[in-house]
């Protein structure tokens, strides 16, 4: 966001000269870039898919926000636009809290940044469809925020909410997309993840448990026993080969 001044925005051979004050908004994957004139003041943001889809608004207003940050976004500041002097001050605590780290700093920050991708978008003067949702559309970020939640046990109820729609048009387009409900398909990445630490892995039950969410190492253990029929650690014992140390260490080593 610039203040004064202004900035090239080089989009492969083209090149764009804009004026202070605005609000350019490049996508993650762009291979656009910012050139600034020398002396410009304002703030410049970079977020992860991760943070950003930490820190989507829930509700119906997230699929909106989603379809404008998906995309660039130039927006100018105008008389009485109350957005700009909102991301002002949103971005100044941000910085305050990403460089002091005060007790409870990473939850400000998500909700920091929460509240930008709200003013984000209404600076770039949204067009509210009221539409339903393509089906497709609803699939995708649900299988998105899947990834995002997975260790924070989100309820089917609670994606549904995140999305804007109900949780029994949720489940009808995943299972029709999909072939499974959205609850089994939660349930098959937890597995998926557990499997993966089990056997790439040293790490004890408990260590897994938690890296999951599971704050009850016995529930973890039933939660595998329902879906495997075996314990967690009996499955280890039975899918590692004998003498595959070396190979698990090097496996471990290299997993992220």
């Amino acid at each position: 966001m610039l203040d004064a001044g202004s900035v090239r925005l080089i989009e492969g051979a083209r090149e764009t000269k804009v004026d202070a004050p605005c609000l350019v908004w490049l996508p993650a994957g762009s291979t656009a870039r910012l050139k600034l004139s020398a002396g410009t003041p304002g703030f410049s943001l970079r977020l992860t898919e991760t943070v950003i889809g930490r820190a989507m608004p829930a509700g119906g207003l997230s699929g909106h926000i989603r379809s404008t940050i998906g995309g660039r976004v130039l927006a100018f500041n105008t008389a009485g636009s109350r957005s700009f002097d909102r991301l002002r001050s949103l971005f100044d605590e941000i910085e305050a809290e990403l460089s002091g780290a005060p007790p409870g700093s990473d939850m400000a920050v998500q909700t920091l940044v929460s509240l930008a991708l709200i003013h984000i978008w209404r600076a770039a003067a949204p067009k509210i469809e009221r539409s339903v949702a393509l089906p497709s559309r609803i699939v995708q970020d649900f299988l998105g925020l899947v990834e995002l939640h997975l260790t924070q046990h989100w309820t089917v109820g609670q994606y549904a909410e995140a999305l804007g729609i109900s949780r029994d048009r949720l489940n009808t387009v995943v299972r029709r997309a999909i072939g499974r409900s959205p609850h089994s398909h939660i349930q098959a990445r937890l597995m998926d993840e557990t499997k993966t630490l089990l056997l790439q892995s040293d790490l004890p039950m408990a260590q897994i448990a938690y890296r999951l969410g599971f704050n009850d190492a016995a529930y973890f253990n039933r939660f595998f026993q329902r879906h495997e029929e075996v314990p967690p650690g009996k499955y280890r014992r039975l899918q590692r080969p004998a003498g595959g140390d070396d190979d698990r260490r090097a496996s471990y080593a290299a997993w992220p």
